[in-house]
């Protein structure tokens, strides 16, 4: 898959960025898609259900472990997503390191995407301090 991609001379900023813009853009529409995909099934899924203190409680744990290991696989991504990156600049006709580049950027959007790891670390918060109010 080495020296496929371009026979002409193309800098290595030029074909980063265009695999960057690429992945992104995937990325953007694959969530997109996801999202439209979640919304159409989600009116025939709600459930209604009431919590108890101990039950926010599990769920707290587990969500701290759970936000652990997916920050972590996060970093893991970002790490290979820069070694490609790396690769590609100075391999810059390898194709297999621009399409590696592109499922990256897909992958990493999707991640963060479908983890929201603020938004998580914001719920969290406010159960813990509902449950303190609840308990007190």
């Amino acid at each position: 898959m080495n020296d496929v991609f371009f026979d002409m001379t193309i800098s290595p900023f030029w074909i980063i960025s265009t695999s960057s813009t690429i992945g992104i853009i995937f990325g953007y529409i694959s969530t997109k898609l996801t999202n439209r995909a979640i919304e159409k099934g989600l009116p025939s899924r709600k459930e209604i259900i009431y919590p108890t203190a101990k039950d926010i409680q599990v769920y707290l744990v587990e969500g701290r472990k759970q936000f652990q290991i997916l920050v972590f696989a996060i970093l893991f991504l970002i790490f290979f997503l820069i070694i490609t990156m790396g690769y590609l600049y100075f391999v810059p006709k390898s194709i297999l390191m621009f399409f590696s580049n592109v499922a990256f950027w897909i992958i990493i959007i999707l991640i963060i995407w479908a983890v929201r790891p603020i938004e998580r670390k914001q719920v969290q918060r406010q159960l813990k301090k509902e449950l303190v109010k609840q308990l007190s």
